[in-house]
């Protein structure tokens, strides 16, 4: 914990609701503070280290639900219960997406808060082991790249050099070091994400975003005979989401498709959902495909499938990063496969809510001309 006893942050509009609670809680083991308003309970945060945080909704000057996602967003180790009057369905489902820890209706009995607080103590230690967790992997994953990086210069030397003869163990050495520096960088992904949360969220338009990062694969496909096919659905509702976590989640699936497809075509195409108010984005090969065995774990961190080719060096922690960063996006993924005949890869984002006259539309989007349909 934070101190000998728990911090407490009780914020509620109700006077008789907050010194409720406050007698409640104080003749336990906890230390507790009062907050009136939304304004006041930041400025609190700011100023202590808090382990719980007992949210009213309808608070003033700043809503509940702004103090939530700022706490979600720069406090995701403090634990929120939601105390309101006002249970609605909307309230409930934002609530959750932004880590609630539990949602109790006022006004509660002493016994649910106190089950309750319990419960939230043993969920703010795990988050703070787990905060923890990360930055030892994040050094360790630093660590091992710099090391990896040093070891790389040096056996180029040895390479670029006219006066020592190149061993015969020279590729082997290339390729473990090519290996263990991606095994790195997906480590430093994955702590990055699960740290980053939703920050740094933003309307996007994927018809844009997808332009932008096929052309970096054109030369890749075209090595290994492939033909590149990118099909955009005009006229895409944007979405809102994190620039660089979701080129990452597809420039991975992307890559697993052109890496896995030896011989036809990799075809690209967007697509609207109305019925789920979804944009999705297909990624489909004439690959491999994937044993029905391994579907279930295909997201899975660390699982490497029956059919991967020998040739293909990896960790299994590329498609549990996509699934991690879905996720984060409130989206999901399908995928359709047939061992032979290759797969088919559709990750949903669900469509942005900010108001269309604050968004760039793509009505005039232009497919490009350039070697991706040729």
């Amino acid at each position: 914990m934070t101190s000998n006893h728990p911090v407490i942050l009780i914020a509620d509009a109700d006077s008789a609701i907050r010194m409720s609670l406050y007698k409640m809680l104080s003749t336990g083991s906890f230390e507790v503070i009062l907050a009136e308003d939304g304004n006041q309970a930041l400025k609190w945060i700011e100023k202590r280290v808090f382990d719980i945080v007992l949210l009213d909704i309808k608070l003033p000057i700043v809503s509940g639900l702004d103090v939530l996602r700022i706490l979600h967003q720069q406090h995701p180790e403090i634990v929120v219960i939601v105390l309101t009057a006002y249970g609605t369905l909307d309230t409930v489902i934002t609530a959750l997406r932004h880590n609630v820890y539990d949602f109790l209706l006022k006004p509660c009995e002493a016994l649910d808060l106190r089950k309750s607080i319990l419960g939230a103590l043993e969920e703010r230690r795990i988050r703070l082991l787990n905060q923890n967790a990360h930055k030892l992997i994040s050094l360790a994953a630093h660590e091992l790249r710099n090391a990896v990086t040093r070891v790389n210069l040096a056996a180029d030397m040895v390479y670029m050099s006219s006066e020592v003869e190149r061993p015969p163990y020279f590729d082997a050495l290339k390729t473990q070091t090519r290996h263990l520096s991606q095994i790195a960088t997906n480590m430093l992904d994955l702590v990055n994400i699960e740290e980053q949360g939703k920050h740094l969220f933003r309307s996007l338009n994927l018809n844009d975003l997808l332009d932008e990062l096929l052309l970096r694969f054109v030369a890749r496909a075209k090595a290994k005979g492939l033909h590149l096919i990118w099909q955009p659905k005009f006229g895409l509702p944007p979405i809102v989401g994190n620039l660089s976590q979701l080129e990452l989640a597809f420039t991975t699936v992307i890559i697993n498709a052109i890496d896995y497809t030896l011989t036809g075509h990799l075809s690209i195409h967007t697509r609207f959902n109305k019925r789920t108010n979804m944009v999705g984005c297909v990624v489909q090969d004439t690959g491999v495909g994937i044993d029905p065995a391994d579907m279930p774990h295909l997201f899975k961190r660390f699982y490497r499938g029956k059919t991967i080719p020998q040739t293909l060096s990896g960790m299994g922690l590329g498609l549990a990063i996509v699934k991690e960063i879905v996720d984060i996006h409130d989206g999901k993924i399908d995928v359709e496969s047939q061992v032979g005949e290759g797969s088919v890869f559709t990750l949903w984002l669900p469509v942005s809510n900010i108001p269309a006259t604050q968004l760039r539309q793509d009505t005039n989007y232009q497919c490009p001309v350039d070697p991706l349909s040729s």
